[in-house]
């Protein structure tokens, strides 16, 4: 499914002032907008398919939805809200954007573009935006939003991988996966039962943790010279060995294999665990522990060069390519992406995708930064191979390969060639 900055006023009354400021400011653009709906046949409806990602107590997509159709009145946006599940919701939306109930806008994440798009499940967008809108998004998002150099996404809000860690544990993060190993070995075990949690359950987000630590150690799922495995390679055995070590170690417990982003935050929140990666929206989640966490890069093994890599994450809006409502969706996106819309999302530590508010979230003072935000603006990025439409099964030969070794002690050798030979048929 992206960033943080520390306030001094309790969060449901900060939302309340950003949301303030946004009405405000959209009322006043609103009288010199031109409106769907207002030719007397009433407001315009769209729907607007959003699943939910980032736990939070407050529900981004009504707050975004009331903003919005405070500053469009002749807008009404219908909510379809999405599972936490991103494999339920992309199964759900290919079965319905092949009817006609199909929702006129979906959020979708960023590795759907060349997968929708050659399906016909998501519409070219190109043509929709001036160049001054497709300048006001980060150039590297709008890269990964592309197919056969057509841009299908827009991106909303961007999410990274890190290392949070109790501060009142360890005095400084490490730097290294052996290093952290070590940290996590030594814990007192019987008031801090875990050492270092991550998604190890087989689905998407395992995919990302084996992107980052397969970077880490120097190795990449495709070749980068044509398109092949390069999983059957003293890279990839290195960072399968060391994930299984983990669970082996009992560093990492070993219910990890059956974890997803909700168990892991909500194990660490509740103080029963030293290091977590996880997401930059995570540490908006720590409640009463918040004070104790600290944010670092995610850490790269021994011998290697600079931090460790961070896979990039994040959310997009779709358009569906039989919407009757263009019009309105065009404005829906516009104010969604724009800098209003933009420090809702902030507020609520996701990553902007603005440029504007991204540099408005570098430069914030140290008593208002969100530090989790920032760490992941300043992350070293990785992405997945989703640049082909054969990607789903690409990463469910990933996920399903590295999990037979996690819980059912496969072969490693022999789970990632068998993870090889997958990824060579969906290719073909």
């Amino acid at each position: 499914m992206s960033i943080s900055m520390k306030r001094c006023r309790p969060a449901r009354a900060r939302i309340l002032l950003v949301a303030a400021a946004v009405l405000l400011a959209g009322s006043a653009c609103s009288s010199r907008s031109p409106r769907p709906g207002m030719d007397g046949g009433g407001p315009t409806t769209i729907t607007w398919y959003a699943g939910s990602v980032d736990q939070h107590q407050n529900d981004y997509r009504r707050i975004l939805v009331d903003a919005f159709e405070n500053a469009y009145p002749s807008i009404k946006v219908n909510i379809e809200f999405g599972t936490v599940d991103t494999d339920v919701n992309r199964a759900d939306l290919l079965q319905r954007l092949r009817g006609l109930d199909g929702p006129d806008v979906y959020m979708g994440d960023v590795i759907w573009p060349a997968e929708f798009a050659h399906q016909n499940m998501a519409r070219s967008l190109d043509d929709m935006f001036d160049r001054a809108f497709w300048e006001r998004i980060d150039p590297g998002l709008l890269a990964a939003s592309s197919y056969q150099n057509k841009i299908f996404a827009v991106p909303l809000f961007q999410d990274q991988g890190l290392l949070f860690y109790r501060k009142d544990l360890v005095a400084t993060p490490p730097t290294t996966w052996e290093e952290l190993e070590k940290d996590a070995a030594g814990r007192n075990k019987d008031s801090t039962p875990h050492g270092y949690l991550w998604q190890g359950a087989a689905y998407e987000g395992l995919t990302c943790v084996w992107t980052e630590m397969l970077a880490d150690a120097g190795g990449s799922t495709l070749d980068p010279a044509g398109p092949r495995a390069a999983l059957n390679s003293p890279q990839a055995l290195q960072a399968l060995r060391f994930l299984r070590d983990l669970i082996q170690q009992g560093i990492t417990p070993s219910q990890a294999t059956s974890y997803q982003e909700p168990d892991t935050t909500q194990l660490f929140a509740s103080g029963q665990a030293m290091f977590l990666r996880g997401w930059s929206y995570v540490l908006a989640r720590m409640g009463s522990l918040k004070e104790k966490v600290g944010v670092a890069p995610l850490p790269t093994f021994a011998g290697q060069t600079g931090q460790g890599f961070s896979t990039t994450g994040g959310w997009s809006l779709y358009v569906n390519p039989r919407t009757r409502n263009l019009d309105a969706v065009k404005i829906f996106i516009r104010w969604m992406t724009d800098v209003h819309a933009q420090r809702i999302l902030l507020n609520l530590s996701q990553i902007p995708v603005n440029r504007q508010v991204r540099d408005e979230a570098r430069n914030a003072p140290p008593e208002t930064r969100d530090d989790a935000v920032v760490a992941g603006l300043q992350a070293r990025v990785v992405s997945r191979p989703a640049g082909w439409p054969a990607y789903p099964a690409i990463s469910q030969a990933v996920y399903s390969s590295v999990q037979s070794v996690l819980s059912q002690g496969a072969d490693p050798q022999a789970a990632l060639l068998d993870a090889s030979t997958k990824i060579d048929n969906a290719l073909r």
